[in-house]
């Protein structure tokens, strides 16, 4: 196609427009006015809360690294754990059992208008579209939830926080306890045995057999007080809390909107309003030319 071609097929495209310019520019505003009261009336705003937390060296209240020469467990046995401490929190927060405890404690089923059937298959993939959990470029994990309600969104994450980081400590602090229970029963079984050498001791006299009693005796007394020193060591452990999380930023109430951008929705609506109309006018006038072109199509024949 030549310039010239070109140019008139542009002019002829302005034309139509220009003649139908009314209808445009009327189905534009109307396009406009509708986006607006869509915008304020209809769409709900949506808020997003969050919180930060960085796992922490779930070993650090251990016996062996209270009382030991073994460091706590961890790259550096500091305070804060590794990438697996990390994992161990991404996978309870993503956990369905966790995500259906939410669900059914704000009864979120309700709250997003979602009816039967397939209720609970609905409500589950709704608060997926709006929950997010992730791990930040500075290693911390942020759990991200998105809801109508800015209230309730702050306090489904903190209870998740709580709850994430009783799981996680839960299985720890049961070990510690148990071990607890175990020292203490090897003590009891050794301060028996402890108590019937000294009585063979007092009613045996100064004999050979005496003798070994005796060395018995000293071994046995050491036994015992290195499982008196180990059941208290347990027992400090066992009372240490240790915490699975360390909440860097506490989930609070948005003040502010996240979605949706009125202006964009509005503007959004007013451009594609404008090109789909123009779009509209130029395929109604080809196919006016179509029609037209094959109507005329006999006559040229004859």
């Amino acid at each position: 196609m030549s310039q010239e071609d070109s140019s008139n097929a542009l002019l002829h495209f302005l034309t139509r427009l220009l003649k139908f310019k009314g209808l445009i520019i009327s189905t534009t505003l109307i396009a406009g006015v509708a986006a607006v009261l869509i915008s304020l009336y209809v769409l709900k705003p949506y808020y997003q809360s969050f919180a930060l937390v960085y796992p922490t060296n779930l070993t650090m209240h251990e016996r062996t690294s209270l009382f030991g020469n073994a460091s706590a467990s961890g790259e550096d046995g500091g305070y804060y754990g590794t990438k697996h401490d990390a994992n161990r929190i991404l996978t309870v927060a993503n956990s369905q059992w966790l995500i259906q405890q939410m669900i059914a404690k704000y009864n979120l089923a309700e709250h997003y208008g979602v009816s039967e059937p397939y209720l609970a298959s609905k409500t589950t993939e709704k608060f997926m579209d709006q929950f997010q959990v992730y791990k930040t470029e500075e290693d911390a994990i942020r759990i991200n939830y998105i809801d109508t309600d800015a209230e309730l969104a702050a306090n489904l994450i903190n209870d998740m926080v709580q709850i994430i980081d009783a799981t996680i400590t839960a299985p720890i602090q049961r070990n510690k306890e148990a071990m607890v229970v175990e020292m203490e029963k090897q003590l009891d079984s050794n301060k028996n045995a402890l108590s019937l050498i000294t009585k063979k001791i007092q009613s045996l006299p100064d004999t050979a057999q005496s003798n070994i009693l005796n060395s018995q005796f000293e071994q046995q007394l050491s036994r015992v007080e290195e499982l008196e020193q180990l059941v208290d060591q347990y027992s400090i452990a066992a009372s240490t809390n240790t915490p699975g999380l360390e909440v860097i930023e506490q989930a609070y109430p948005a003040e502010r909107k996240i979605k949706p951008i009125r202006w964009l929705v509005c503007t959004v609506s007013v451009i594609g309003t404008f090109i789909l109309s123009c779009l509209i006018v130029l395929l109604y006038d080809g196919f006016q030319r179509l029609q037209t072109a094959l109507g005329d199509y006999p006559s040229n024949n004859s």
